[in-house]
């Protein structure tokens, strides 16, 4: 079909068949992959034995080619995945979600920096519930159980946060402002 395609170019009813084929070819091959993967994960997780099923899920994570007559399909293994706004990599460290994490801090403190001046504390402690606070706790029964180093990392950025909004600038010199910082009601280092 590829060869009469190539003589025939233009014969758009014979490339609308040609792709409809081609599609239905690799759909069928990446199902007859998945389930043998799912046998073969089934086989292994009734006896235990785990590292036969990691094995099982590298091999099933390698970059899949599918060869069609003339063509190869490469479909590529990713370093990372982002699922509803979690960032998970390939070795299922939160490494990279962490890091995400902290760039959406910081650019939300450069933000804050410029605006804080003439907030209220009230409004701060809005802001931060929206902005910072959601983005910490969303997810986090899952990243939680991230390393000490990286929670670190997100405390440090949390800390920073709140440091940065505790000081109003008054008549040109910086003041603590003790009352927000009581009354913020922040993410706990342990939930962290």
């Amino acid at each position: 079909m590829k060869k009469e395609l190539l003589k025939n170019p233009e014969n758009r009813n014979l490339e609308q068949e040609y792709k409809r084929y081609r599609n239905r070819v690799t759909s069928l091959i990446k199902t007859a992959k998945a389930n043998f993967y799912k046998r073969q994960i089934d086989n292994y997780s009734g006896t235990g034995d785990s590292k036969h099923i990691w094995n099982v899920i590298n091999q099933a994570t390698n970059d899949l080619k599918i060869k069609t007559n003339s063509e190869e399909f490469v479909i590529q293994q990713k370093e990372t995945v982002t699922y509803l706004g979690v960032v998970v990599d390939k070795h299922i460290r939160w490494d990279s979600h962490i890091e995400y994490l902290k760039k959406k801090l910081r650019y939300v403190l450069s933000k804050i920096k410029h605006i804080k001046t003439f907030l209220q504390p009230k409004q701060l402690k809005i802001i931060y519930h929206a902005l910072v606070e959601s983005h910490l706790t969303y997810g986090i029964i899952a990243w939680g159980a991230a390393n000490k180093t990286c929670l670190n990392d997100i405390a440090i950025s949390n800390n920073c946060s709140i440091t940065k909004w505790q000081y109003k600038i008054y008549a040109g010199k910086s003041t603590p402002d003790y009352n927000f910082s009581i009354n913020m009601a922040l993410v706990p280092k342990k939930r962290l």
